[in-house]
């Protein structure tokens, strides 16, 4: 049985980053896959803020919180992908 990309966790309600007041942000990440790629892509997701992260190929998701997406480049190459990074904050 393959375990899910990103656990189901609860989402905190009432705050829109976890910081009352607080504006969330447009996040871009580079190995958003990875070990630790998926706990920030996680956390920020929790927390309200808008993630896109990089995957050379994007195997390995399947599933992806409804603010988290996904753009499929290689990060050591010229592509498609760089002009989603300058929608980021």
């Amino acid at each position: 049985m393959q375990r899910p990309f990103f656990p189901t966790l609860p989402r905190q309600e009432g705050k829109m980053n976890g910081n009352a007041g607080e504006k969330s942000m447009k996040v871009f990440i580079t190995g958003g896959t990875g070990f630790v790629g998926k706990t920030l892509t996680l956390a920020l997701s929790r927390e309200g803020h808008e993630v896109t992260i990089l995957s050379r190929s994007g195997k390995g998701v399947e599933r992806l919180p409804a603010n988290v997406f996904l753009v499929e480049g290689n990060p050591t190459q010229k592509g498609d992908w760089q002009s989603t990074v300058k929608e980021n904050d």
